[in-house]
C-alpha cells in the first residue's frame, strides 16, 4: 500500500499467506474495503518515523489466519488479521499502545535473536529512544494531519 504521509511519499509491502491465499486476498480486500488495511498502513508508518525505520525496507504487512501478531525475518512483519481481530481499528490510542510495545520488541530481535538480556535491553532502548515523539504521534490518529483522513492505494505486483 502506498500514500503520501507527512508530506513525503510512504510505502508499506503486503504479503498474504501461500496455503489459503484466495481466503487471505478476499479478506485483504475487506480490510481494503472498510478502511482497516489503511489504518493498520498508517499506524505502522507512524510507527516508522517515530522508531526512525524506513518503512519500504524494514516494514512489512502480513495477511495471515494466525495468532502471530509480528516477526523479525530481516524485516519486521505485523499481522492485519490480528490487527483487525483484535479490533484495534476502534481506538488510536489503543492501537498505538498496543502496536508499540510490538514494535519495539520486534526491532529488538535486529540485536538478539532470542529473548534473552540483550533482547530486553534492546527493548528497552529502543522504547526510551522513542517516548519524546510519542505525543506527536498520538495527535495525528492513523499517521493523517490533525483534521484529515489518511489515503492510500492498493498497488499489486
Amino acid at each position: 500500500v502506498g500514500s503520501t504521509h507527512g508530506g513525503s511519499e510512504a510505502s508499506v509491502p503486503v504479503w498474504v499467506e501461500r496455503s489459503g491465499r484466495q481466503l487471505a486476498e478476499r479478506r485483504l480486500q475487506d480490510a481494503q474495503a472498510s478502511g482497516a488495511l489503511a489504518k493498520f498502513a498508517g499506524l505502522l508508518t507512524s510507527l516508522a518515523e517515530l522508531f526512525s525505520v524506513s518503512c519500504l525496507d524494514r516494514v512489512h504487512i502480513f495477511e495471515e489466519d494466525s495468532q502471530t501478531v509480528a516477526f523479525n525475518g530481516g524485516a519486521l512483519f505485523f499481522n492485519l488479521r490480528y490487527f483487525i481481530t483484535e479490533r484495534h481499528t476502534e481506538s488510536w490510542e489503543e492501537a498505538v499502545c498496543f502496536w508499540t510495545v510490538s514494535f519495539a520488541h520486534e526491532l529488538a530481535h535486529f540485536e538478539s535473536v532470542v529473548h534473552d538480556r540483550q533482547h530486553g535491553r534492546a527493548m528497552e532502548n529502543a522504547q526510551r529512544a522513542m517516548l519524546p515523539g510519542l505525543p506527536s504521534v498520538l495527535s495525528r490518529p492513523w499517521g493523517a494531519p490533525p483534521g484529515q483522513r489518511p489515503a492510500w492505494s492498493v498497488q499489486s505486483d
